[in-house]
């Protein structure tokens, strides 16, 4: 992942979106989840599932790959090299939470 480059992460119903804002690059696919297990699939061919664990906290979400060889092993790396902060859902807003 590019330092000082800003990724957006939703999950929403089943559908995953990714998008890089530096070069507009997006992302776009499915996912389910079993207890804490995260199974994302690529739209429309489901073949390349990345099987990840998470856990979400204060902090955000962190996950760890568990296997994932989606585009050379990209999205595993971009996924679990940091914590992702919690994004508003009505405005897809990663900016930094006010501090009390």
């Amino acid at each position: 992942m590019n330092e000082g480059s800003i990724w957006k992460l939703s999950f929403d119903k089943g559908t995953f979106r990714i998008l890089h804002l530096v070069t507009g690059w997006t992302g776009i696919g499915s996912y389910t989840l079993a207890g804490n297990q995260l199974m994302l699939f690529n739209d429309p061919s489901p073949r390349e599932v990345g099987r990840y664990t998470w856990q979400l906290d204060k902090d955000g979400l962190a996950s760890t790959t568990i296997a994932d060889h989606c585009a050379a092993d990209l999205r595993s790396h971009n996924l679990e090299q940091m914590t992702w902060q919690s994004c508003a859902y009505s405005t897809f807003d990663c900016s930094p939470a006010p501090s009390e």
